[in-house]
């Protein structure tokens, strides 16, 4: 079906009134002559010719108006299209550069992290050399790429190789640099790196390890050396660490909730403030080990070497200084029994009834000393039973 053009239409509109007023225009009549009387119909006629001619000349007029309303702004829709196309044309082009500066960036991601990832392998395999210049060497390559904001999840990835060279590290100097690799690691693990399985430290060597404020649920550190570490704010709930010495171990404001510390060397530790519900240190060393304002509800020391502890503060109720299998109960002298005066609760912990004595003779403060001025009193007069069959 073919599509009629609208100046077709138009022109097939106009065509048959022009002929009608080209025929109206050649059969005027001639005037006629001043003083003649027309008849009314012809007036009449006339009139309504006018109007027909006044009536199709204004249609007309409307007609072409849009058109000429079209043609007068052409120029300036011309503009806006071309305008229009532009846009669309910088934006496809924009568009299309940034996804290949995307693809580029990530190239070039990938080509980085597989460098570095080489790097890092060669520093491991260097860990593992049998020269200690070598060794330490490579534990000192490793701080910068532990702080690495770039990849927060390598910290994660070497701590196993740590704490492997950790266990069977002899030199102390690399040691020394391995602890501080360590400490960096576990501080950097970003918050977001979901759960993972309790981290084992058993057997390694640890001294003056920094990481304040770290978790480190369910952590096992049987065996270790942690002496004079830092773990002070630490979430150690239910840490396993049977045999580890902890001697001038920081561990104030820690969580050690069911820590389970039994045969443990804690000489001299700080559990100031510290969360030890329901801990055990059976046979542990405890001596000079301070637990002010600790909570040690449930906690027990059956076995304990507690000479010297200082309980001023805490939270001793249920705690168990006995065994209730029958076993060795905790050793302590009177400076820690005095101190325990000190503690909260310390009537509903478990004594052994020696120590309970002690207790109570010291709550009831020291026996006045007797005064040398006074006079001897005098001693009392007893009398004498009545003799059986006296007259």
């Amino acid at each position: 079906m073919t599509r009629t053009r609208p100046w077709l239409l138009l022109a097939s509109a106009l065509f048959p009134m022009m002929v009608l007023l080209a025929g109206c225009a050649s059969t005027t009549p001639e005037p006629l002559p001043s003083g003649t009387a027309l008849p009314d119909k012809a007036v009449l006629e006339r009139q309504k010719l006018a109007a027909e001619v006044r009536s199709i000349q204004a249609d007309t007029a409307a007609a072409t108006d849009g058109w000429n309303t079209f043609i007068r702004l052409a120029p300036l829709l011309t503009v806006l299209v071309a305008a229009g196309t532009l846009a669309v044309t910088y934006t496809k082009d924009r568009r299309a550069t940034r996804e290949a500066r995307a693809k580029e960036l990530a190239a070039a991601a990938v080509e980085a992290r597989k460098r570095h990832e080489e790097s890092v392998a060669n520093v491991v395999q260097t860990l593992g050399s049998e020269s200690a210049r070598q060794r330490l060497g490579a534990a000192a390559a490793l701080a910068p790429v532990l702080r690495d904001p770039t990849d927060p999840r390598i910290s994660g990835d070497l701590l196993p190789v740590l704490v492997a060279n950790l266990r069977i590290e002899t030199d102390g100097d690399v040691a020394d640099a391995l602890i501080r690799d360590l400490g960096i690691a576990l501080r950097e693990q970003p918050p977001d790196a979901g759960p993972h399985d309790p981290l084992d430290l058993t057997r390694a060597l640890l001294r003056r390890l920094r990481i304040p404020e770290v978790a480190l649920p369910e952590a096992d550190v049987a065996f270790s050396v942690v002496t004079g570490a830092d773990l002070t704010g630490c979430n150690l709930r239910r840490l396993r660490g049977f045999g580890v010495d902890l001697s001038d171990a920081r561990l104030s404001r820690s969580n050690l909730h069911e820590a389970r510390l039994n045969k443990s060397v804690c000489r001299d530790a700080q559990f100031h403030d510290a969360r030890l519900v329901s801990a055990t240190f059976k046979g542990a060393d405890l001596r000079g080990a301070q637990f002010q304002r600790a909570d040690l509800q449930g906690a027990r020391f059956a076995g304990a070497s507690c000479q010297g502890a200082l309980f001023t503060g805490a939270n001793l109720a249920e705690a168990w200084f006995i065994d209730p299998g029958g076993g060795r109960p905790a050793a302590l002298d009177e400076s820690a029994l005095r101190t325990a005066l000190k503690a909260r609760n310390w009537r509903k912990a478990h004594w052994t009834k020696h120590h309970r004595h002690i207790l109570e003779q010291l709550s009831q403060g020291p026996a006045p000393a007797p005064n040398p001025a006074a006079p001897p009193s005098a001693a009392p007069t007893v009398a004498a039973p009545p003799t059986v069959g006296a007259p």
